[in-house]
């Protein structure tokens, strides 16, 4: 696997309306099923550094499937938990809508 998605390439997240940024590592990448990625740095959570994030499809009934998702690190007993699993609730509940009915609630920043 070459280019953007090559295991071992960083990347840099940002979002529109917020001064932080998250810097990522892909630790493996199996196109369309697996991607793993490892959280080098969150300017705005600390916490995030070397916590790993897995998007895992698994089909199901046919022409299904399930994406499942693990933030492994990520624990209650760091401060950020709570605020960290709104944010996640929020962006997969996107996702789901976004592919069921083509229409997601993406992150707009603070003007």
């Amino acid at each position: 696997m070459s280019g953007a998605g090559a295991k071992g390439c960083e990347m840099v997240l940002g979002f529109e309306g917020l001064d932080e940024k998250i810097r990522l590592r892909i630790d493996e990448a199996s196109p369309p099923c697996f991607l793993q990625w490892t959280c080098i740095e969150h300017t705005g959570l600390p916490d995030w550094a070397n916590t790993r994030m897995t998007f895992e499809l698994r089909p199901i009934a046919p022409g299904g499937a399930e994406l499942r998702f693990e933030h492994a690190g990520l624990t209650p007993e760091l401060e950020c938990y709570a605020h960290c699993k709104l944010g996640g609730d929020r962006f997969l509940s996107s996702l789901k809508a976004y592919i069921e009915h083509g229409q997601g609630k993406p992150f707009r920043g603070v003007p």
